[in-house]
């Protein structure tokens, strides 16, 4: 699971549709799609329902999700 980028919440913000234009061409409810950017729920890395929202916003794929710092992999190895 992984949150959304900052990147990507930022195209999806100022893009010139507005969020439920976004999520009804992407064929995803307008909830799941707000949850998602306020980081309410974390979204695998391969859900198809942000995958067609960031063509959409012509977003690319490397930019869509968050990547880890070097201390939160250091965390998760146990490092720290």
């Amino acid at each position: 699971m992984a949150k959304l980028s900052q990147e990507f919440i930022s195209k999806l913000i100022l893009h010139p549709k507005n969020m439920y234009e976004i999520a009804q061409e992407a064929g995803v409810d307008q909830s799941f799609l707000s949850k998602a950017k306020n980081g309410i729920i974390e979204i695998r890395q391969d859900d198809e329902r942000i995958l067609r929202v960031a063509s959409i916003i012509k977003c690319e794929i490397d930019e869509i999700f968050m990547r880890p710092t070097q201390s939160n992999t250091e965390k998760q190895r146990g490092e720290l």
